[in-house]
């Protein structure tokens, strides 16, 4: 197996493991952060990077790809610290038998679910803007990359088209 792949297999992992740790209503709640934090990154990312792409020196391709990670990252784990105050609460019914166990397993799920998302736009915006060379061959020779982007697309086929509509790109 590849580098690459593994690398993408160890994230999607992480996420499925902080699920479970953080529970159903916190990892919903990031579940959410990613569609918001998506939305707005790509949406946001010509103005912000035309104020910040100074940075990168030139580097167009690999400055765009920073500043969509960045953003999208900031925004999304913001959404997810409401979710966190709610999971607080959430808390407060642990007496009842299972709840806590149910909200661990449930949380993992999205947590999959989560990891997908985000794996899946970043490997889709990053194969858009890398240069050709190493880590562009690497990407389009994985085939946890593809795999990825192919369960991206079949989410997002499950979202309204009232909100795939407002994706400014499509999987």
């Amino acid at each position: 197996m590849p580098i690459f792949d593994i690398i993408l297999l160890c994230v999607i992992l992480a996420f499925i493991f902080f699920g479970f740790f953080f529970g159903l209503i916190h990892t919903v709640g990031s579940f959410i952060g990613t569609f918001i934090g998506l939305a707005i990154s790509l949406w946001g990312i010509e103005p912000i990077y035309d104020k910040v792409g100074f940075i990168f020196g030139g580097e167009d391709g690999i400055g765009r790809i920073v500043v969509f990670i960045l953003v999208f990252l900031i925004i999304s784990r913001l959404v997810g610290v409401v979710f966190w105050a709610l999971d607080k609460f959430w808390n407060f019914f642990s007496f009842i038998p299972f709840t806590s166990f149910l909200n661990r397993l449930l949380g993992g799920a999205f947590g999959f679910l989560e990891g997908l998302m985000i794996v899946g736009v970043v490997v889709y915006f990053a194969d858009g803007y890398l240069p050709e060379g190493t880590i562009k061959t690497a990407l389009e020779a994985s085939w946890m990359a593809s795999y990825v982007i192919s369960t991206c697309t079949l989410l997002l086929a499950f979202l309204p088209e009232s909100i795939r509509s407002l994706l400014p790109f499509e999987l």
